[in-house]
């Protein structure tokens, strides 16, 4: 599916499409709605400056491979002491775990590295 928005200008045309991409709701496969957005918001695109390389030369800032730590996600059920369980704020592909049962971490530490929206 395309996402394609017609307006008389650039500018009500991101607005229209920015719209249609917060009433999407798809369930299964990843998207790559995130992306999207996230190009809706950026000035080289408000300011039809992208070019058709923009995404290509920008794909690890506009969809990194992010490193997860501690600080980075919500944790939840700490009932002992050093006891958590982690879930990130992103969908992705695990593709480094760096620490296993038992181990002790620190704040900030990278636990794991996610790749979200290729």
């Amino acid at each position: 599916a395309k996402v394609i928005a017609n307006a008389p200008t650039l500018e009500s045309a991101l607005r229209k499409a920015d719209f249609a991409l917060n009433d999407f709701t798809i369930e299964g496969p990843r998207t790559n709605v995130p992306l999207l957005r996230t190009l809706l918001d950026r000035p080289e695109v408000k300011a039809a400056a992208a070019t058709t390389t923009f995404v290509d030369e920008n794909i690890e800032e506009l969809s990194p491979v992010q490193a997860l730590a501690v600080d980075d996600v919500d944790v939840y059920g700490i009932e002992e002491a050093g006891v958590a369980t982690i879930s990130s704020p992103v969908t992705g592909t695990l593709l480094e775990l760096n620490v296993k049962v038992g181990d002790v971490v620190s704040a900030g530490q990278p636990l794991a590295v996610l790749e979200s929206m290729k």
